[in-house]
């Protein structure tokens, strides 16, 4: 199933609870059962908890829309070191999300950079 700004968040939700996420992400997340996705992603978003908002892109990246994937990145904001992570670890990133995490990254971290050109580093994602 792949949800949407639409879809209600209490789905999303039943789906965080049948993948063992942590009690603690529940008692955050349960608060917003009774929004949709997107009223549940802007208050996470306004929250300003960076830690949240990547907990939450990693653990349902793979039910979410693109959109609402893209809206979390945005929101993770001007991380370099926290987007680098992201792009080498995250496996089914698409091109789009590749892009938005390179932008922030590119040109700030020139040793990391360096490192997964060379293959010291190496990404997840098989090209």
């Amino acid at each position: 199933m792949e949800y949407n700004s639409e879809s209600e968040f209490r789905l999303v939700i039943e789906d965080l609870k049948q993948n063992n996420a942590c009690s603690d992400a529940m008692t955050v997340f349960d608060r917003c059962s009774d929004k949709t996705l997107g009223q549940a992603v802007d208050i996470l978003i306004s929250s300003e908890n960076n830690s949240w908002i990547i907990w939450f892109f990693k653990k349902c990246r793979k039910i979410l829309d693109i959109e609402t994937r893209k809206r979390l990145l945005f929101a993770i904001g001007d991380e370099p070191a926290v987007m680098f992570r992201l792009f080498i670890s995250i496996d089914d990133l698409t091109d789009e999300e590749d892009e938005i995490l390179e932008g922030v990254f590119k040109g700030k971290l020139p040793t990391a950079e360096e490192e997964l050109k060379i293959g010291e580093v190496e990404r997840n994602k098989k090209e």
